[in-house]
């Protein structure tokens, strides 16, 4: 009667931390996926907060005569480009593609701030921006872009 009491009392310790490691893993995959969720809000709004401070600035730039309606330089493109890469990546986030829309975000994201980098670095060529220059929706660019590594932290 003792060997099965102590057997039993085995057992149960056993199951006892089986269940704490089971709960402990589960509540671990559920904080990240909840971080990875709010990563993904948080780079969605800083993309659109990129591409909202980008077409002030074209908008500034087109009244002060600098560019022509139309005018498009590639780091435009390649931020458009990268915006539409982070919206396909964020349609493939459900099911069995996520890592693939995960991955597909993350690199629209990059594409996003290397077009405003490449962007910026044409207007300085150019002369229509001295260093030091802050134009209209720069700001917003500059912290869209902030928002967006912050998010990236959160998705990895």
């Amino acid at each position: 009667m003792k060997r099965q009491i102590r057997d039993f009392g085995s057992i149960l310790l056993v199951f006892s931390a089986i269940s704490v490691f089971l709960c402990s893993g589960l509540t671990q995959a559920a904080e990240m996926g909840k971080n990875m969720m709010d990563g993904q809000k948080m780079m969605m709004d800083s993309s659109k907060m990129m591409m909202d401070g980008h077409k002030m600035m074209m908008d500034d730039m087109m009244k002060k005569g600098m560019m022509k309606p139309g005018d498009m330089m590639p780091g435009d493109k390649m931020m458009m480009d990268g915006q539409k890469m982070m919206m396909d990546g964020q349609k493939m986030m459900s099911g069995d593609k996520m890592m693939d829309g995960k991955k597909m975000m993350m690199d629209g994201s990059t594409m996003m701030m290397d077009g405003h980098k490449m962007m910026m670095d044409d207007m300085m060529k150019k002369g229509m921006m001295k260093p030091g220059d802050m134009m209209p929706g720069d700001k917003m660019m500059m912290d869209g872009q902030k928002m967006m590594m912050d998010g990236q932290k959160m998705m990895k």
